[in-house]
């Protein structure tokens, strides 16, 4: 029996022939008959091969048999024309069906009759302006070879940056011939800037280099415009291997471009998958995850062979995790740090504290400052670093009074506290005798040096301490500095004739006229000599009394406030009044040191006493000096002692009277009014 594949007939060589398949296809023979087969292939067809029992169509019959003639097909390719692109002005050109990508390929041979659409498309800087006019629209039918011309116009814009000659982000396997072209009316040479791998180039150059390269192009025209570009592009020289090159089984990368080549004579048909779908050698494969190739080839002779690699691609890098410290942390205490590294397909990994090799878990307790760096790199190369800065300052900072100094005294109740740190603190807290008067801070967060105003002290003795915290939380203070606060003593009118100067006078008087009884009024007056020299010392005075100033001078004498003075009412009697008048005499140091005395204005003498007062009777009195010297004097049991007294004294006394004679004029004035 004669069986067929494809068109064709066969017969024997009998005559006429047994079997002529066509028609008859199977015949009887007598057992051990050579049989011959003649193959005939129809028009279109030719004859492949015979089926393995009947080589070259020869068979003895033995037994039943089928033999099998193959006609395979005759492909008649079809008619196709040159379709050719043509530009004026930059752009590129794509059509579809495809076949024409001008950039690069700007030509194809399509089938005839076919209709094909071209798509422009400018480039930066251009617009489409038209097509020639035997290709309107960009539409055409092939029925001979033709060229079509795509018009591009320049945009005025600022400068235009062309690459020609590289992609971005390909993959090339021979030298590269890269040319750079700016436009732009304006350019301004000074501000042009092209770097390959950041190494200064000319406008037009090759690369040959296998390694990734970075192109980088920075244009800029007198107007201030300015455009940029930039690309990376691989060189990779290197043959691929046979059947499988540029991956390898178990591979991991960022990107990987097999290359499949089949090393066959008589080769029938291949097959390239990629995870199950059609896949193009030389193609690169860029998407995160795992992948397999296969590769399947099949020569004439139906010899069967298949290849299956599988590979990773990992565009992730490792993950670092520092626990136990943080970066920009200072610590006053030992600070254990752990590392940790994640990544799926790790390689190496490295970890060192201020350079040098440091082991995850490890403890860190000396004073001072560190880095500490972890880096991580996995099998597809990417890498990863985490960098962490950290300080160990166990010491306590130390606070120093500059202003005022120790042992000091100081007549101002508020005070300027001046001082300096040992390190950077973050924050003092300034005491006064044990109490927080002051924080203080700076907007910086730390600081070294603090002048603070406004510090009260207490009368008498102050202890000022500060207590200083640096960042790291560590707290030290101050050693104790004493000072002693005294408010400073009344300012007196300094006499510029003399060692002595005053301290001030009041008045006091009744506050309401007195009535006078009959007998009063017919009463002779009291014999001065008499009078009795009253001493204030420690008194209260009476509170019908009121005070005057008729100078601006505080004096505070027994808790007595000075108010303004009143003169008596118009047509009433001023009663008898007495004028305190205290002095201070200039010692032999810087201090003030009181001089209390009373002196009797009536006689032109002094008597000395512990009470700061002079006492006035009633002020008509005042106005004739020696009048009053004839109507007092003083008591005998104080005459010895004052005259003793006023001897040594006669300087101060001339002081007084000189004095006195002031006094008693601008009673006078202030009496009379």
């Amino acid at each position: 029996t004669v069986t067929k594949t494809g068109s064709g007939t066969v017969t024997s060589a009998e005559e006429p022939p047994l079997i002529d398949c066509g028609d008859t296809c199977a015949y009887d023979f007598e057992e051990n008959t050579p049989v011959s087969l003649t193959q005939t292939p129809a028009e279109g067809f030719e004859f492949k091969e015979w089926s393995a029992n009947c080589p070259n169509g020869q068979i003895t019959i033995t037994e039943n048999a089928t033999c099998t003639a193959t006609f395979e097909a005759i492909i008649i390719p079809p008619i196709k024309h040159t379709l050719s692109i043509e530009k004026v002005g930059t752009g590129s050109v794509t059509s579809s069906p495809a076949g024409i990508d001008c950039g690069d390929t700007c030509s194809y041979d399509f089938e005839e009759n076919t209709t094909v659409s071209l798509t422009p498309t400018p480039a930066e800087g251009f617009e489409f302006k038209e097509w020639s006019a035997n290709c309107p629209n960009g539409q055409m039918t092939i029925t001979e070879n033709a060229t079509c011309t795509a018009t591009f116009e320049a945009i005025i814009i600022p400068p235009t940056i062309t690459i020609t000659g590289v992609e971005n982000g390909i993959a090339y396997n021979h030298d590269l011939s890269i040319s750079i072209q700016i436009d732009d009316s304006d350019l301004d040479p000074e501000k042009t800037i092209i770097k390959l791998n950041d190494v200064p180039t000319s406008s037009s150059f090759t690369v040959s280099e296998e390694r990734t390269h970075s192109l980088y192009v920075y244009a800029g025209d007198v107007s201030g415009n300015h455009a940029d570009a930039m690309l990376t592009f691989a060189i990779d020289k290197t043959e691929p291997k046979i059947i499988i090159s540029g991956i390898s089984e178990g591979q991991i990368a960022r990107s990987v471009t097999p290359k499949i080549e089949i090393e066959e004579p008589n080769p029938e048909s291949l097959v390239i998958l990629m995870d199950n779908d059609e896949y193009t050698s030389e193609t690169p494969v860029t998407n995160e995850g795992d992948h397999e190739l296969f590769v399947a080839a099949l020569d004439l002779a139906g010899n069967y062979a298949d290849k299956t690699i599988n590979f990773t691609i990992e565009l992730n890098a490792p993950i670092i995790t520092v626990s136990g410290v943080t970066d920009g942390q200072i610590s006053n205490h030992d600070l254990t740090i752990d590392i940790d590294f994640t990544d799926a397909n790790p390689n190496q990994e490295t970890i060192t504290l201020n350079g040098n090799p440091f082991e995850s878990g490890a403890t860190v307790s000396d004073e001072g400052i560190y880095e500490l760096v972890a880096s991580a790199t996995d099998m597809a190369g990417n890498p990863a670093q985490t960098i962490y800065h950290f300080t160990i300052d166990k010491t306590a900072p130390t606070v120093l009074f500059s202003s005022p100094s120790n042992g000091t005294s100081s007549t101002n109740e508020a005070i300027t506290v001046v001082g300096s740190t040992s390190e950077p603190v973050k924050e003092i807290q300034i005491f006064v005798n044990s109490s927080v008067v002051k924080t203080v801070t700076s907007p910086s967060g730390s600081f070294s040096s603090f002048s603070e105003a406004g510090i009260q002290l207490v009368k008498g003795q102050n202890i000022l301490q500060a207590i200083a915290k640096d960042l790291a939380g560590n707290e030290g203070n101050a050693e104790p500095t004493y000072l002693t606060y005294s408010p400073p003593p009344v300012t007196p009118t300094t006499n510029p004739s003399s060692n002595y100067s005053t301290g001030g006078f009041f008045v006091v008087g009744t506050s309401t006229p007195k009535e006078q009884s009959p007998a009063e009024q017919n009463k002779k007056p009291e014999d001065s000599s008499k009078t009795k020299l009253t001493k204030q010392r420690g008194k209260t005075p009476r509170k019908d009394l009121y005070t005057t100033s008729p100078i601006s001078q505080n004096h505070n004498k027994n808790n007595q406030s000075p108010f303004t003075y009143q003169p008596p009412t118009s047509g009433q009697p001023f009663q008898p009044a007495h004028a305190f008048i205290y002095l201070v005499r200039k010692g032999a140091g810087s201090t003030l040191t009181p001089i209390n005395f009373v002196a009797n204005l009536i006689q032109s003498k002094i008597m000395i006493d512990q009470t700061p007062t002079i006492e006035m009777k009633q002020p008509e009195l005042l106005k004739n000096t020696t009048k009053k010297q004839k109507e007092m004097t003083l008591p005998e049991e104080n005459q010895n002692d004052e005259i003793a007294e006023r001897k040594q004294n006669q300087s101060f006394g001339l002081l007084i009277q000189s004095m006195m004679k002031y006094f008693v004029s601008k009673f006078q004035k202030l009496f009379t009014q």
